[in-house]
């Protein structure tokens, strides 16, 4: 095999993820990231966090390949019921399940499961609003690392409602501006926080506000937050990543 060669075997995966030529953000390719929209039929998404693909122009199926390598198996379905041009609805639901030794105890358990109604609603032109309500379970028994956190452990119910709406703003095609509100995911924070023994919670009391900045080529697409939310420490400022490739 030539020099030649071998480099276009080594590049080729990337040409195939880089090859769709459309636009970023449009009518057709819509944000779907808690937004009523699915991807298209055959469309992929694959990135850090939710990874997917679309059955048809209104189905798609979800799961987060970072849980699945720590088998934590998941899997999401997400089904548009209602599609105009001035309303639309999107149903879905997920579940996961432990099925690896992850923890330092083998009789660690893990399992969830959550539903989500959205709806977005085209306000003016590159002006959205989404509004999100779900439900969010996780159980969590004799989850513990000893050797990284002596005496630390969670043997608990987690539960919480979310509520969040959302403002997007498309600058251009390619430059996404995201405001948001509401109870959108900080409840891990807050339980980490709160230490070991049992600990059974209902978190909707947890809000956050971020503002997000998306750059959306023809097939990259990278997402960063910053808001101020539940943390750690308590309230804090907040910050997220979301890289991932669309095509």
């Amino acid at each position: 095999m030539t020099g030649q060669n071998a480099l276009l075997l080594a590049l080729l995966p990337l040409l195939l993820l880089t090859s769709p030529a459309r636009a970023a953000v449009d009518e057709k390719h819509p944000l779907v990231e808690d937004t009523a929209y699915t991807l298209r039929q055959f469309e992929w998404k694959l990135g850090i966090r939710e990874s997917a693909f679309g059955i048809t122009d209104r189905l798609h199926v979800s799961t987060y390949l970072a849980a699945d390598a720590l088998t934590l198996a998941n899997l999401g379905l997400k089904y548009q019921v209602l599609a105009t041009p001035r309303l639309a609805v999107a149903v879905s639901a997920s579940g996961g399940l432990l099925l690896g030794d992850v923890f330092e105890n083998p009789a660690s358990r893990v399992f969830f499961l959550s539903g989500q109604v959205d709806a977005s609603l085209p306000l003016v032109p590159r002006l959205t609003a989404h509004l999100s309500t779900g439900y969010r379970f996780w159980r969590l028994q004799r989850v513990a690392l000893p050797d990284l956190l002596p005496g630390f452990g969670i043997n608990s119910d987690l539960s919480w409602l979310v509520l969040r709406s959302q403002l997007e703003f498309d600058v251009t095609p390619h430059h996404i501006l995201i405001l948001s509100a509401g109870t959108q995911g900080s409840a891990w924070m807050t339980a980490l926080r709160d230490g070991g023994g049992t600990l059974d919670a209902d978190l909707s009391h947890a809000p956050s506000v971020t503002l997000g900045y998306q750059y959306s080529g023809r097939s990259f697409n990278f997402r960063l937050d910053v808001g101020y939310g539940p943390g750690v420490l308590g309230r804090w400022l907040t910050a997220g990543v979301d890289l991932y490739w669309r095509f």
